[in-house]
């Protein structure tokens, strides 16, 4: 009779922990909807929480914001725009820069924002990025409507409609989807990074600032000098707001090239950022 310690044992069993693929998360956010939407109002809800004002911020910065630029960069310094009363050129360039510099700062904070969820529930951890954009959307809805209305007065005082409708506008919605990407993209990267160090989120605030002036939102690319140009092709997001004014003003032109760069490169940073964020969390959350 054989005795038991001297059994061997003919298969052996190694369990260790298996990290799913970003696609397969992807493949959840239908069943976990509920908490996209938590995400984004809770977002909402920082920008004005103790304020008195409330819900009325979400009107007044980005108003206040474009009659101050019009001011300093129209009438004091006197960019040029194209033919295009200054209000509704720096609007609309004001509207797709947001949406990305609004997007990639509060996905950039969306980890830290929802750290207590993040250590009790379990739940595919993109869904944070994806819904803590939700202010930046909506400040690009409230946008989207300012337009609309301005190029109605100026309609009404000049007789003259600036905005354009046809085919160019699949350009200008093209435009928001990539924009949308781009800031997604880099902030796969900044909002695992900056879990435990703020420095991060401090640091992009510059480099957005930075960004922003590299990019034709408050001038059109044709006063761009020659030797320049190479600056604005090298900015993922230049062709991206020329395409937008493109699209919605008729203003610019659509150049290929540049648009073809800034889809390679977002390809590129949201692969990579995919890859990152999926390999990285689980390591980063455990330590907030």
């Amino acid at each position: 009779m054989t005795r038991p310690d001297r059994v061997a044992l003919a298969d052996e069993w190694i369990i260790e922990a298996r990290v799913p693929s970003f696609v397969s998360r992807l493949g959840q956010l239908g069943a976990y909807r509920d908490m996209i939407r938590y995400t984004a109002v809770r977002a909402l809800e920082k920008m004005y929480s103790r304020t008195v004002l409330g819900r009325l911020w979400l009107f007044i910065r980005p108003f206040f914001e474009v009659v101050v630029g019009t001011v300093i960069f129209g009438n004091i310094i006197g960019v040029q725009s194209e033919n295009i009363p200054y209000f509704l050129f720096f609007l609309i360039g004001m509207t797709i820069w947001n949406l990305f510099g609004g997007s990639l700062m509060w996905i950039t904070r969306s980890l830290e924002m929802n750290h207590g969820v993040l250590k009790n529930a379990y739940f595919p951890r993109v869904i944070l990025p994806l819904g803590n954009a939700a202010p930046a959307w909506t400040n690009f809805g409230i946008c989207v409507v300012v337009i609309v209305l301005t190029s109605v007065y100026y309609y009404a005082a000049e007789q003259r409609m600036y905005l354009v409708a046809g085919l160019r506008t699949l350009a200008a919605i093209a435009a928001v989807a990539l924009t949308a990407l781009l800031a997604l993209a880099v902030g796969l990267w900044t909002s695992v990074l900056g879990v435990n160090a703020r420095d991060v989120r401090f640091a992009l605030g510059y480099a957005t600032q930075f960004w922003f002036y590299l990019t034709p939102v408050i001038y059109p690319v044709s006063v761009i000098p020659e030797r320049w140009r190479w600056l604005a092709k090298a900015n993922p997001m230049a062709p991206l707001v020329e395409t937008f004014k493109w699209g919605m003003l008729g203003v610019g032109h659509l150049d290929w090239a540049s648009l073809s760069v800034s889809v390679a490169t977002i390809v590129v940073v949201l692969g990579a950022g995919c890859w990152f964020f999926n390999r990285s969390d689980p390591a980063a959350f455990d330590r907030i």
